[in-house]
């Protein structure tokens, strides 16, 4: 099932040393019912928690073993973003996530790229050289 919710990357130096959670994504909170300004609220503060977590911790220090780049990914203001999560539970009894809101991303992505080639196909078809196209039966084709 699919929730809505707020998660990270598992972090030996915060959720402690598990070996096997290292590549997952730890779940921070769910909301299965709601009103959107409140889960919006409720995102912001903890973006703002997360920044205050941050200055406490000295950052050079910070390793992860399999995420080489782990400081720029903590620095990154879209970090802990409201995410589409597929939610299971490991064999430790911790609650992790599949984050499936880059399928949106993806789609979004393929639509602009074919709104983008359409207005520009009726773009020309617009301009002197296309009537004279559309009147030879050959609307599709314009250089």
């Amino acid at each position: 099932m699919y929730y809505l919710g707020l998660c990270e990357n598992y972090l030996p130096i915060r959720h402690g040393v598990n070996e096997q959670s290292y590549d997952k994504f730890i779940v921070l909170d769910i909301f299965k019912t709601g009103n959107i300004n409140d889960v919006i609220n409720y995102t912001t503060l903890w973006k703002k928690l997360f920044k205050v977590y941050l200055k406490t911790l000295n950052l050079n220090k910070i390793t992860h073993p399999t995420i080489r780049n782990i400081k720029e990914i903590l620095l990154n203001k879209n970090y802990i973003n409201l995410e589409i999560l597929e939610i299971y539970h490991s064999e430790t009894n911790e609650c992790l996530c599949i984050k499936k809101t880059f399928w949106i991303k993806i789609f979004q992505r393929k639509i602009k790229q074919f709104l983008y080639r359409n207005y520009n196909r009726y773009k020309k078809l617009k301009h002197i050289k296309g009537y004279f196209s559309r009147e030879i039966g050959n609307d599709l084709i314009v250089n």
